[in-house]
């Protein structure tokens, strides 16, 4: 009886060694498991940058192209980046908005010259103004420096920005003669300087400077802008942080404080359909 009892307990010693050798080889495995998964989690991830990396680079040198097409090609190449990668998206506004700037500089705009039909835009600007007017690239845009929308001294006589997400971008000194900013969201954007005349004041059709109505001008710095009084700004929404030019009428003009309009009418737009085939207008 004594030796049945020595094997039973040995046995029971033997099946419970077992069992705590079972349960350290699954643990074991699972932590593995769990370092091998993280590890390649990491290269995954490490693989994904290095690949948006070499894309990037590679749209960057295809703006340099002679081939419109490719250039085109790039700009949109990079816009799909930013939507991948949020590290990039600043770096490719603020590449894109110099491509704007340098391809349609105020520089070529005279004094007493005005827009008197439809100017052949560069199709490349046409894209990038595209680009950086919605999402991703519009999306949680800083101020100008550090890769916010930097537009000053452009050329945008006559452009059709309906619905254009232009929000804190910096338009000092831009040309917007006779350009169509209806319903576009101009929140905390930079207008000093900007001018929003007619683009051909000479003729009586063409009266009319830039078209503001509807616009979100909440925050918008206008203060310093010219030819305000001329612009059409009807139902154009504004706050206290809003600036105006000295003597300007702003209720007179028609337009309504960010209290008193429908909440709509002032939120900041997403537009994903803000299309290259309407950027120039008529």
């Amino acid at each position: 009886m004594a030796a049945y009892l020595v094997r039973s307990s040995s046995s029971h010693s033997l099946a419970s060694i077992a069992v705590i050798v079972a349960l350290i080889v699954a643990l074991t495995a699972l932590v593995v498991g769990l370092i091998n998964s993280g590890v390649q989690r990491k290269l995954t991830e490490l693989i994904m940058s290095e690949q948006i990396m070499d894309r990037f680079m590679k749209a960057v040198e295809q703006l340099a192209s002679e081939s419109a097409e490719v250039r085109i090609g790039a700009i949109f190449a990079l816009e799909q980046i930013a939507g991948e990668s949020l590290h990039a998206r600043s770096r490719i506004v603020a590449i894109l908005s110099v491509l704007v700037r340098n391809r349609l500089p105020d520089s070529r705009v005279r004094d007493g010259e005005y827009v008197q039909s439809p100017l052949r835009r560069a199709p490349d600007a046409q894209a990038a103004l595209t680009a950086l007017c919605r999402r991703p690239l519009s999306d949680d845009r800083p101020l100008a420096e550090g890769g916010g929308l930097n537009l000053t001294h452009t050329d945008l006589r006559r452009a059709d920005l309906v619905g254009a997400d232009l929000r804190r971008a910096n338009l000092r000194h831009a040309h917007l003669e006779g350009a169509d900013l209806r319903e576009a969201n101009l929140q905390d954007a930079n207008l000093a300087f900007a001018n929003l005349d007619s683009f051909m004041p000479s003729n009586q059709n063409f009266q009319r400077g830039a078209d503001l109505r509807k616009t979100n001008l909440c925050g918008a710095q206008l203060k310093d802008s010219r030819n305000l009084s001329i612009a059409l700004i009807e139902d154009a929404v504004a706050d206290d942080l809003t600036t105006w030019p000295d003597g300007f009428d702003w209720r007179a003009a028609g337009v309504k404080l960010a209290a008193d309009a429908a909440p709509a009418s002032i939120s900041a737009k997403r537009t994903t359909s803000f299309s290259i085939a309407r950027i120039w207008q008529r």
